[in-house]
């Protein structure tokens, strides 16, 4: 019987993720939970200069600072435990996987935030990877480490992979025979649940869901070089967000990146309205929604609102400049460069393409079979009979 939810987060856990990973409705369900930080070890760069206003500060929080302590603490673990990996299976996080296999703990790998990835946008590719691994040997190292069988490295097979729609088993985790798959739905899904049956009230407006894109910490964390500076990235958005509402008559509203931090920052939204944790309901409440690639797009699917894909020239040869293309071809639409006003079919952006919608639907925000419970409930409900004939049996 399990008693325990043990959750290892890739980064820093915040306020933010208390309330998405459904701490609260685990307890409600008879569970105690912890939460295991191993960020002191994957980013330890990170680690030191993350913000403390939104990390999480509560008594099952173990930030771990001693990596053999970690390995015992993982490795220790019983059939009464129940670990959700948040972190990827890659080089830097093979410890854990092998440390919490040494364990009798059965484990779930978590895949339901999934985006549409492009496969073959950057020119010569190959020639380019090659170059990498010749002049960094190291990553020709790990590359060819998590080629190997997970079973010769120490790993065993996952035992539940938590599911979104059915195109988010993209990641590789180390999957067995008994390896099962519940298809739950995307965490914004709950949001939407919550939304849903809300008075609906319209609004004349255009709603900008911002990625803190250029200064967001993942760029710092996974030692990224960001695609465009700020200030030139902010005029942009600027002088774009004037046409927007020059052409369609709806305000621009920020729906601000809940990672963003703009009061220590310049206006670089020249004052219009900002809000953070309301981006479900503003796009609810709106006629067009503007964005990049953020899964928070998938509230501008659910609510069926056009959806205007924005990028620049700058992007060129970046991560950014093949992705966003590849998710708005999911929506039926072409990215809008907004360092150029030329040849924008404003009524197309206005559009909604339904088949397209349906698709991103049940690739990436869930499929048709899967319950319409909150998320944490769903697999609430199965590991409170693990280990019975009605759950899972597996134990590697």
């Amino acid at each position: 019987m399990i008693k325990r939810v043990v959750f290892v987060p890739q980064g820093k856990f915040t306020r933010r993720d208390y309330q998405r990973f459904g701490i609260e409705l685990l307890r409600g369900n008879g569970f105690s939970v912890e939460i295991w930080d191993m960020t002191s070890f994957l980013y330890p760069e990170f680690a030191t200069a993350s913000a403390a206003s939104n990390i999480l500060d509560r008594s099952e929080l173990i930030a771990f600072s001693d990596k053999k302590a970690a390995c015992n603490r993982l490795s220790g673990l019983s059939e009464s435990d129940f670990v959700i990996m948040l972190v990827p299976y890659m080089y830097e996080s093979l410890w854990i996987y092998k440390a919490l296999s040494k364990s009798s703990a059965a484990y779930a790998a978590y895949c339901a935030n999934a985006l549409p990835i492009f496969k073959d946008g950057v020119d010569g590719t190959a020639m380019k990877i090659l170059h990498y691994l010749n002049t960094k040997p190291m990553a020709l190292v790990k590359h060819l480490v998590m080629r190997l069988p997970f079973l010769f490295v120490g790993v065993k097979p996952v035992n539940l992979i938590l599911a979104g729609g059915n195109k988010c088993l993209q990641y590789n985790y180390p999957t067995g025979r008994n390896t099962e798959i519940l298809w739950v739905h995307s965490l914004d899904y709950d949001i939407y649940l919550q939304e849903k049956d809300k008075p609906d009230e319209k609004r004349n407006i255009a709603v900008f869901i911002d990625e803190f894109l250029p200064l967001h910490h993942e760029y710092s964390m996974f030692g990224i070089e960001p695609p465009i500076e700020a200030g030139k990235y902010y005029a942009l958005l600027a002088r774009f967000f004037d046409l927007v509402e020059k052409e369609t008559g709806h305000e621009v509203v920020i729906a601000e990146c809940p990672e963003a931090n703009y009061e220590e920052l310049p206006d670089y939204f020249k004052r219009r309205k900002r809000l953070k944790g309301q981006t479900a309901n503003l796009v609810k409440q709106s006629k067009l929604v503007l964005g990049h690639y953020s899964t928070a797009l998938s509230f501008a699917n659910l609510f069926r609102k056009p959806v205007i894909f924005m990028t620049c020239a700058d992007f060129y040869g970046k991560f950014e400049y093949y992705q966003i293309p590849e998710m708005a071809k999911w929506f039926g639409k072409k990215p809008v460069f907004i360092d150029s006003e030329d040849n924008i079919d404003w009524k197309f952006e206005l559009t909604v393409s339904d088949e397209h919608y349906d698709r991103y639907r049940k690739a990436y925000i869930k499929t048709d079979d899967s319950q319409d419970l909150f998320f944490w409930q769903v697999v609430a409900n199965k590991i409170k009979n693990w280990g019975t004939a009605d759950g899972l049996l597996s134990r590697k």
